[in-house]
């Protein structure tokens, strides 16, 4: 999974997931609708931030330490407001824990979106000789 528009795509699909979640909760647990939401919104801004960070630390040049180490920071950075979402706002954790869970179906949609843009051209048949 290390195609840059594949995973452009699961960021996208993650937060029309999480915005899917979010809506049918408003119906189904009206509670829990912020909590997914706001879930789903700290796990898409985490994931590209991930993509951004790693895609920068890969490249060569000088600045490769720096991005590393704002990797680690943002790991620090996302515990520290999932904290203070839960926390501060009182978010139900199941619920932001859904919210979280988006980036799962968003990536499984972005990758079914791959297979099925397989063109003709690059798929041989096996034919035997």
């Amino acid at each position: 999974m290390n195609d840059p528009r594949l995973l452009r795509l699961a960021n996208l699909y993650q937060l029309v997931s999480a915005g899917v979640l979010a809506v049918v909760m408003v119906f189904v647990a009206p509670h829990l609708a912020l909590a997914v939401f706001l879930g789903g919104s700290v796990m898409a801004a985490n994931f590209y931030a991930i993509r951004l960070l790693v895609s920068r630390t890969l490249q060569p040049g000088g600045m490769r330490a720096l991005y590393a180490v704002g990797l680690m920071f943002k790991f620090f950075l996302v515990m520290g407001v999932m904290a203070a979402l839960l926390l501060g706002l009182k978010l139900d954790p199941v619920g932001f824990a859904i919210g979280l869970g988006s980036l799962l179906s968003g990536t499984m949609m972005a990758m079914t979106h791959q297979a099925l843009l397989v063109k003709p051209s690059t798929a041989k048949a096996n034919t035997g000789t």
